[in-house]
């Protein structure tokens, strides 16, 4: 019976240790003698089961010319291993382990390091220690093999590898760092079921088990498979806690089978290689360290099957300078330069890091040079809108650049070829074909400001009547033209086209250009002042009469209303004057605490104004500046003025067409309520719809309440004041007297006020 029990024993321990012996090259080091090399040498690996393994080295033998020193075979037990896709790893270290058949009298050997590498094929091992030999430990290393297996695989594996949830629905959430790792999968199409429609067949996200995630700041991707069609619809939802949720879309055609799917920092997601979404767009995600892969959403779970899920060591890819064309200015000694095709290379070199080039900047005709910025930072921002384009942003960035050029400008400034120039980065957006921003640079003792993308210039044409006087003949012109180009940062030409005098036969004398007239606003309108300008008569018939010098011009632009008074002289001595339009109704200037409110925002702005013109027939253009992020907002209201003097506006959704970058063809929709005014108080309150978003997107909404409530008082006394300097009737004329009705005054104080005559 013992015997039997013995030889069952036995049968166990054959059946859970397996032994493997490999062959291979060997190369023996003993102490500081020289290595010694073998072929057809071998180890022995034995699997003892439960990550145990015994690791023999076989006759380890040191030759040494004709001479051979067999130091026995070196045998380690209950060493530790794993194994990961079909490869085997055993480690131990300072180990003692047991020789044999030693010809050097060798019967241990301690404090020994051991690795082992293999699969069913081949072996990679080494052996470290110290051995005692003639009373003396002298260290023995032994190598077999070659290590060229492949490196050990740093991927994180995501839920179940050729998963099919069969209708059902899954969740796999798993950890990754933006910046060094991504998630990649690989799902097979072909098992989704026939007749499904919008099967989802992937969702990435915060939590993806809603369309879009309640949490702030966050997003999901949502993939569905229709196969009939062949179509992967793909859905991001990027959720905001104050400004609800933007919603992308793109549908990906003839896909069927496998498909791969890339979700990382730099390229944001693609599918087959084909972009979806891009980085910027996704950015919201990057927020989050932790995220979820699986198909929890809609009416139809996935069929599909989930080969695999991992998030993979990456690293940031380098891409090629995307080139820029847009219209630019440069800023210099007070002065403008503009230019129509400007050129600007934006190349990203790491992860938000960005290296930007300004080429060929030259002012007044004289040549500057091309700037170089390097190692910028920047960051990638979400658009505005459903599937709105998403931006780079380099905002308030101070940096060195180095001229990589130098031309007689730059000389001028004494600056020279690869000179470091300290600039800084302001307001920089950039998109694919779009690029926007201010660089101001340090050009010697001078500082230049280069405005890159500046906004198209609103060009006018306003159609009146010309008064021009020239040698003391005056005459009235109808149907005269004049153009006004307006660059947006308070300059703009003027052109009257085909002036004539009386002086000259009323012969046409070409149209008269003067550039760079500065400018300032007073509420919505613009008001120039200016002096010591220069205009030219261009394609004039008299070579004589070409420029006019000592130029003034004075004039104000308001709305579709214009009228400008320019003085000059022609031939050196003889005094020309144009008067373009009829006077203007001035508007009535009201001040006042302005309380805005904006989504969860309010705030109070203490001697805020805003403007009232009247029309005429009732009607009132109201200019209410810095809302929204445009300069001015402008609107016709309608309003009504009782015998008290006291007038009453509203305004249902009038619209104004905004102007700032990226809202161009928006219009805000203002409704006025409860407005009122007297004399020169006001109340009133607004409410502005800036794209007409606000129902969806709260925070798009802004409500303003100006001034304060107010009691009318009764009717002002007309007077003969000798201080009224201008009268005009409620629907603008200039009067020579106050007349019956309500009449609109100006004091010689500049105070506006309105007076009404029983």
């Amino acid at each position: 019976m013992k015997k039997i029990f013995t030889l069952l024993s036995l049968l166990v321990l054959t059946l859970t240790a397996m032994a493997t012996t490999f062959t291979g090259h060997r190369i023996v080091t003993v102490g500081y003698l020289e290595p010694s090399e073998m072929d057809n040498t071998t180890i022995t690996v034995t699997d003892k089961g439960n990550g145990k393994y015994d690791v023999v080295f076989n006759n380890i033998i040191n030759k040494d010319g004709s001479y051979e020193d067999n130091y026995g075979t070196f045998t380690f037990t209950d060493l530790d291993g794993v194994t990961a896709n079909g490869i085997t790893t055993i480690e131990g270290k300072l180990l003692t382990g047991a020789v044999t058949s030693s010809g050097m009298g060798i019967s241990s050997i301690g404090v020994t390091d051991v690795f082992v590498k293999m699969n069913d094929e081949k072996a990679y091992a080494t052996m470290d220690g110290l051995i005692t030999m003639f009373s003396r430990d002298t260290q023995l290393k032994v190598e077999f093999g070659e290590d060229d297996f492949p490196a050990a695989s740093t991927d994180k594996v995501v839920g179940e590898d050729g998963y099919q949830p069969a209708g059902n629905a899954f969740d796999w959430d798993f950890d990754i760092d933006h910046y060094a790792e991504k998630f990649v999968a690989v799902v097979d199409l072909s098992t989704c079921a026939a007749d499904a429609e919008n099967e989802n067949v992937a969702s990435i996200g915060t939590d993806i088990n809603a369309w879009f995630s309640n949490v702030a700041n966050a997003g999901n991707i949502h993939i569905y498979y229709t196969p009939a069609t062949k179509t992967l619809t793909c859905w991001y939802i990027s959720s905001n806690a104050s400004y609800g949720a933007w919603k992308y879309s793109k549908e990906l055609t003839d896909i069927e089978g496998e498909i791969n799917i890339d979700f990382s920092y730099q390229y944001g997601l693609r599918i087959n290689g084909q972009q979806v979404f891009d980085a910027g767009q996704l950015i919201k995600l990057y927020y989050h360290n932790t995220l979820h892969f699986g198909s929890q959403e809609g009416s139809t779970r996935s069929n599909a099957t989930y080969k695999s899920a991992r998030v993979v060591k990456t690293a940031f890819e380098a891409t090629d300078a995307t080139e820029y064309t847009a219209p630019a200015k440069m800023l210099l000694d007070g002065k403008y330069s503009r230019f129509n095709a400007a050129q600007i290379s934006l190349q990203a070199t790491d992860y938000d890091v960005y290296t930007i080039i300004l080429k060929d900047l030259s002012h007044n005709g004289k040549y500057l040079g091309s700037l170089k910025f390097t190692n910028i930072k920047g960051y990638l921002a979400e658009g505005s809108g459903d599937n709105s384009s998403s931006f780079i942003v380099i905002n308030d960035t101070t940096a060195n650049a180095v001229l990589k050029t130098a031309g007689e400008l730059a000389s001028s400034l004494g600056l020279t070829k690869g000179q470091e120039i300290r600039a800084s980065i302001k307001d920089l957006y950039g998109q694919t074909t779009f690029l926007a921003g201010d660089f101001t640079m340090q050009l010697g003792d001078k500082e230049a400001v280069y405005s890159y993308f500046v906004d198209t210039p609103a060009v006018n044409e306003y159609t009146n009547t010309l008064t021009t006087t020239f040698s003391s003949e005056e005459q009235s012109y109808n149907d005269k033209v004049m153009t006004v180009t307006n660059y947006g940062d308070g300059f703009a030409d003027i052109m009257i086209s085909n002036v004539q005098f009386k002086t000259t036969g009323d012969a046409n004398m070409g149209n008269l250009i003067i550039k760079e007239v500065p400018y300032t606003k007073h509420g919505g309108d613009i008001v120039i002042d200016a002096n010591g300008l220069e205009a030219t008569f261009e394609n004039s018939p008299s070579t004589a009469m070409t420029i006019l010098e000592n130029v003034s011009l004075k004039g104000t632009i308001a709305g579709e209303e214009l009228y400008f008074e320019i003085n000059g002289m022609a031939l050196s001595d003889m005094p020309v004057s144009l008067v373009f339009g009829k006077p203007i109704t001035p508007a009535v200037v009201y001040t006042g605490t302005m309380k805005v409110t904006r989504g969860e925002d309010y705030k109070e702005i203490e001697s805020a104004t805003i403007t009232v013109r009247p029309n005429g027939d009732n009607k009132y253009t109201f200019c209410v500046p810095n809302i929204g992020g445009e300069d001015a907002i402008t609107f016709v209201a309608d309003g009504e003025t009782d015998e008290n003097g006291v007038t009453t506006y509203s305004a249902e959704k009038a619209e104004y067409a905004m102007q700032q970058s990226g809202w161009e063809g928006y219009i805000t929709y203002v409704t006025l309520t409860r407005a009122k005014s007297q004399g020169d108080k006001f109340y009133g309150r607004f409410f502005f719809d800036l794209g007409g978003y606000a129902e969806s997107y709260p925070s798009y909404g802004i409500t303003v309440v100006f001034g304060e409530k107010f009691t009318p008082t009764g009717i002002e006394t007309a007077t003969d004041d000798t201080t009224i300097t201008d009268i005009y009737s409620a629907d603008g004329v200039r009067q020579s007297q106050l007349q019956k009705g309500l009449n609109i005054v100006r004091q010689a104080n500049g105070k506006t006020t309105k007076i009404i005559i029983k």
